[in-house]
């Protein structure tokens, strides 16, 4: 039985490994060397849960399928994150509520309208 991959924003897998969400293969097992010498116990003191958490991310991002269904999980947590109607968030956590300039307001659309199109091709890869 295959576990359910999840996201979670604290433990963004790239972030861990220090590397971008368009790395190759390489670069992903390149970068996970890296991190496991600078945390390996004879190294760093206390690294067991950031040893684990880096080794969870490598498992993930090495294997294709993993891979794509990680992104999908990511991509959908960023849509989320960025929708801010029917959120049932109320308006007093909003950062964006009391923004005065309609100019910069409709920079901001501009983005998160660039950003939900980006996000909508990646869903339906």
């Amino acid at each position: 039985m295959t576990r359910q991959i999840e996201y979670d924003p604290q433990k963004d897998h790239y972030s861990l490994l220090g590397i971008s969400p368009d790395s190759g293969s390489e670069e992903i097992r390149l970068m996970w060397r890296k991190k496991a010498f600078e945390l390996h116990p004879d190294r760093a003191k206390n690294s067991d849960c950031e040893i684990k958490n880096m080794n969870e991310a490598y498992s993930i991002l090495k294997d294709p399928e993993k891979r794509k269904a990680y992104n999908r999980k990511r991509a959908l947590y960023i849509a989320k994150t960025f929708k801010f109607k029917d959120t049932g968030v109320p308006e007093q956590y909003n950062p964006f509520t009391n923004i005065q300039s309609h100019k910069s307001h409709s920079h901001f659309s501009a983005l998160i309208n660039g950003m939900k199109e980006v996000i909508g091709k990646v869903l339906r890869r």
